[in-house]
């Protein structure tokens, strides 16, 4: 060993000592009391020695490598290892090889700055210390030898030190220390002299990297230390890090942030995995430093902490203020969790000491439900806030659901399903809901109903009512019909069961049908309303019928069936599609575009406002809680929106979940903890609401900035600067918004079109702005002066122009024209454009780009996938290929080097096509989004290439991970709540402007959550 250990102190003192000034020798003592003095006894590992064989023709089989943090080179050891070399001063050199070295055997680190500041150390299978040595060698100075630098004729062991190696990290302690002290890593799960110390804890974070930071008054972050978590036999050595606790500031925040590591408990059940697993995200922890102190050996970073940073980071990071940042974090901390520390007060110490094994029982309900898939998304890699919802169950019917009806005991889900007639759900267990069976009912199934027994469904199908024998679900049968002259919308029971009221489309208004003889339904009465009934409730009695109508809220004398009689309404100023009626029938609550308007009905001759609440997006239902206190509405934008009825002179807003579809129906379990949404193309969706008032918006709290335009935004370019965003905003032409700002965009002009804006491209060189104009062609503004844009000229396609970009010395611009294929239009005069080219491609041009020479054009062509046009002559413009993706392409963009094609697909999600052989365009990747309720109309790719962002209409901005084009991966979605339509991102790629169909201009920081 004393052989062994001469030679390879020797070597690795000639490898290194030219990189080192000279210096002279210390005592052992001294050596040890240096090593533990400095950086607190921690140190990089920077290179290790590994037994190799090498060929015969040397005698060494040694190899030393830098650690990766030195480039990770590899380089074997030359010359005579023999003792008797080492006898005769034997010179050893290196040479640079290519291989992979085999495990360490000894390792190297440098605790002073001179010749034989170095220590060599060898380590047992679980990274404790058995050997430490001073390390000497040949002075560069003298040439001499100083192998024994205490003189007493033996290697310099360093017995009184003992370390523990984590990751590319070694500490060292005092060997006095407690066995226990050693077996564990830099810090044990109790403070080491006078070291606290944290825990990251997913399951346990083996070797993962912390990070502390200071939160600056500008809600920067200023790193402070970086440590390494432990490794260890049991699950009390892993995870444990140094907090830095004696040097944190009382009044000051601190961000802890955790990368990486192995986790070896991953279901936390409390014992050990067999084997880790990976952990490839972040958790964080975000507190003040007297708040750490208090927690001390208690703090845990876990996936909660990671949760309620997530929530606050938009404070930080925009709005961050010391004084009233604390109430911040205690109002998202109640949200998530319950008594931690069981002092009768739910607080930040509660956050601070949540354990994941022991405490997973005291989380509120839906992050309870939650914790795994949390956990599980952050092992993934994944931002938690990208795709936390309060949903459970999820069934996509293959249709497009409008309103459901639940069985007696809860068990069935009955939805109407569009053209697919009515959907039957097992919905026993709400995780994972089954279709039982299903009957078509040849119309457009708009609404369904039950009998009292349960053995009946009334579906409302457009052409008329539909009775169908629920009795064995798995077969329904038709019992009988009764058609109406225009469609039917909604349909309600009577309490005898003996009728059931439809609201007629063709401003009939009320139809009451005689239902005792289900094969032969008979119409008993009708009331005329002279406007288009959209749905229907009755009293409790069963004396009055409220009716949705459109124009407001229609109250009817129902008492007389033959008869019945108008009693009073009142008129909304938006369009109104449904209504609910308080258990004591004192109030309505009806449901128009805009939101909800609570109604006295008291007196019915006479109905009077009491108070609204206004939604972002179109309102469709609502259902009340038992207790009367609260309104569940279905918002085409933000899903299910939940708002405190219990003072109707003011409503507010609980909370909201946003849906991936457009939620049209809403119906509550009988115990109120579930709510059963019909969303549209998107099926059935299940969300729990037994604790509203704890939902977190997770996937808007990225949304830092909106502008709410008059018309349907539906495309946006930004400025070269990128101040500023041209909005193509439907009928209102041309928007021209201030984004300088992005939190808070301003609207600077806006110009008619003379048409409809549906797409819109910037001209660099000249300053004008050209439009897709839809039906009408082109139209052409200068924006020269962004307060006043004019009009300059116009040119009107045969076909609709749904996009449109400018070649890149802005002479040409090349329209996608709908059925009209490719249009190619000389702009150069632009008080006359004129076509100059045509290519009438296959499908429907929605979408199109340029190659950057501007010799190809690439269409997305509807149902004909990728159509890949030759326009290196505009006059005649040819098809070289095309590529059938299987669904409709909406939208395209290439690639920086343009060797693949990323195509917003539709309904099905993002399809990634290679074109560096434009002649045999291939399919490399697909991502389907399929039954996700969204519809994929553009996409927008980062920087580096590795993300694409789908403008996905209600499911809002969809993130897919594109770094292997041939397995794309879902990475999230930020929530626009309306529908996003076009995407364009900053030059930086920090913001992404969106153009929202409902909610106009919406600005998202991409990187809130890094």
């Amino acid at each position: 060993m004393q052989k062994l250990l001469k030679s390879i102190m020797l070597v690795g003192l000639l490898f290194v000592s030219y990189l080192l000034a000279a210096g002279n020798t210390d005592p052992i003592s001294q050596i040890e009391h240096d090593v533990l003095a400095n950086n607190g006894g921690k140190y990089d590992i920077t290179g290790y020695f590994a037994s190799y064989h090498f060929s015969s023709d040397t005698k060494s089989n040694w190899t030393f490598t830098f650690a990766s943090r030195y480039g990770g080179k590899t380089y074997q050891l030359l010359g005579d290892t023999s003792e008797e070399n080492m006898q005769r001063m034997g010179i050893f050199g290196w040479k640079p090889i290519n291989v992979t070295p085999n495990p360490p055997q000894y390792y190297m680190v440098q605790y002073k700055r001179t010749p034989f500041g170095w220590i060599l150390f060898d380590i047992d299978e679980e990274g404790n210390c058995k050997n430490v040595y001073k390390l000497a060698g040949q002075d560069p100075v003298t040439k001499g030898f100083s192998y024994d630098v205490d003189g007493d004729g033996h290697t310099d062991r360093l017995d009184g030190l003992g370390c523990k190696v984590t990751g590319e990290s070694v500490q060292f302690f005092s060997a006095q220390q407690s066995s226990s002290s050693q077996s564990s890593s830099s810090q044990s799960s109790s403070s080491q002299g006078n070291i606290t110390v944290g825990t990251a804890q997913l399951g346990n974070l083996a070797e993962a990297a912390v990070t502390i930071y200071k939160i600056e008054d500008n809600g920067s972050f200023t790193p402070l230390w970086n440590e390494t978590t432990s490794s260890g036999d049991t699950l009390d050595e892993i995870g444990k890090f140094n907090i830095h606790a004696d040097e944190l500031h009382d009044e000051e925040y601190y961000l802890f942030k955790v990368v990486g590591g192995k986790d070896w408990d991953a279901d936390d059940n409390g014992i050990k995995d067999a084997h880790f697993t990976l952990n490839r995200g972040t958790i964080r922890l975000v507190a003040k430093g007297k708040d750490i102190k208090v927690a001390g050996n208690n703090l845990r970073v876990t996936q909660v902490s990671e949760l309620i940073y997530e929530s606050v980071v938009k404070q930080i990071k925009y709005n961050f203020n010391k004084a009233n940042f604390q109430t911040v974090l205690q109002n998202s901390i109640v949200k998530i969790v319950q008594d931690i520390n069981q002092d009768g007060t739910v607080d930040i110490q509660d956050m601070l000491q949540f354990d994941p094994v022991n405490d997973k029982n005291r989380l509120t309900h839906i992050y309870k439900l939650k914790a795994q898939d949390i956990i599980d998304l952050i092992h993934l890699g994944r931002i938690p806030a990208l795709f936390f919802s309060a949903q459970i169950g999820h069934y996509n019917t293959g249709g497009e659901s409008h309103n459901i009806a639940l069985s007696n005991d809860g068990t069935k889900a009955y939805i109407a399903d569009g053209r697919d007639g009515l959907v039957i759900i097992d919905i026993s267990n709400p995780q994972t809901p089954t279709q039982i069976g299903f009957f078509d009912t040849t119309g457009i199934a708009w609404d369904v109903a039950l009998s009292n027994d349960g053995t009946k469904a009334y579906v409302a199908n457009g052409a008329g009512l539909a009775i169908i024998d629920i009795r064995d679900p798995q077969n329904p049968t038709l019992l009988g019909s009764y058609y109406t002259a225009a469609g039917v919308w909604d349909v309600a029971v009577s309490q005898d069961g003996t009728k059931v009221y439809v609201t007629d489309g063709d401003r009939v208004g009320l139809l009451i049908i005689d239902i005792r003889d289900p094969q032969n339904p008979t119409l008993l009465g009708s009331c005329n309303i002279a406007r288009i009934a959209f749905q229907v409730v009755l009293s409790k009695d069963g004396t009055k019928a409220y009716v949705a109508n459109g124009a407001g809220l229609a109250i009817i004398d129902i008492r007389d069936p033959q008869n019945p009689t108008l009693l009073g309404s009142y008129y909304t100023a938006a369009g109104v599609w449904n209504v609910a009626v308080s258990q004591d029938g004192t109030k309505a609550y009806v449901v128009n575009e805009a939101g909800l308007a609570i109604i006295d009905i008291n007196n019915p001759q006479n109905p009077t406002l009491l108070g609204s609440f206004n939604t972002a997006g179109i309102s469709r239902n609502v259902a009340l809680s038992s207790d009367g206190t609260k309104a569940y509405m279905t918002d085409s934008s933000n899903g299910l929106v939940i708002i405190d009825i219990g003072n109707p002179q003011n409503p507010t807003l609980i909370s909201s979940c946003d849906t991936a579809g457009t939620a049209y129906g809403v119906a509550l379990s009988q115990d109120g903890t579930k709510a059963y949404i019909a969303d549209g193309e998107n099926g059935l969706v299940i969300v729990d609401v037994s604790e509203p008032e704890n939902f977190i918006s997770f996937k808007s709290n990225a949304l830092i900035g909106s502008y709410n335009l008059a018309g349907y935004a539906l495309d946006i370019v930004l400025s070269q600067d990128g101040t500023k965003a041209y909005v193509a905003d439907g009928w209102q032409g041309l928007a021209i918004i201030d984004v300088s700002n992005p939190q808070n965009p301003t609207q600077i002009s806006s110009s008619g079109t003379g048409g409809y804006a549906h797409g819109v491209a910037l001209s660099s060189i000249r300053k004008y702005a050209y439009v897709a104009n839809y039906t009408k062609g082109l139209a052409i503004l200068d924006i020269r002066d962004p307060q006043n844009p004019t009009l300059l000229g116009f040119y009107d396609t045969a076909g609709t122009a749904w996009d449109i970009i400018l070649s890149n010395d802005g002479k040409k611009a090349y329209v996608a024209d709908y059925s009209n294929g490719l249009v190619i239009i000389d702009v150069n005069n632009p008080q006359n454009p004129t076509q100059i080219g045509h290519y009438d491609t296959d499908g429907y041009a929605y979408g199109i780009t340029l190659s950057r020479d501007g010799t190809k054009a690439y269409v997305a062509d509807g149902w004909h996938g990728l159509a890949i046009i030759d326009v290196s002559n505009p006059q005649t413009p040819t098809q070289i290929s095309s590529c059938d993706i299987g669904r409709s392409a909406y939208g395209v963009v290439l690639s920086q080097d343009e060797k693949k094609a990323y195509v917003a697909d539709g309904d099905s999600g993002l399809t990634i096509i290679d074109i560096q052989v434009p002649q045999n365009p291939t399919i490399l990747g697909s991502y389907n989004l399929a039954g996700t309720g969204g519809i994929s109309w553009n996409v927008a790719l980062s920087n580096d290439g590795t993300k694409a962002y789908v403008a996905d209409d209600s499911n809002g901005v969809v993130i897919i991970d594109v770094s292997d084009p041939q397995n794309p991966t879902l990475l999230g979605s930020y929530a626009t709540n309306g529908r996003a339509h076009r995407i364009v991102l900053s030059k930086n790629g920090t913001y992404a402007y969106v153009a929202d169909e409902i909610g106009g201009l919406k600005v998202i920081d991409l990187t809130l959550f890094e």
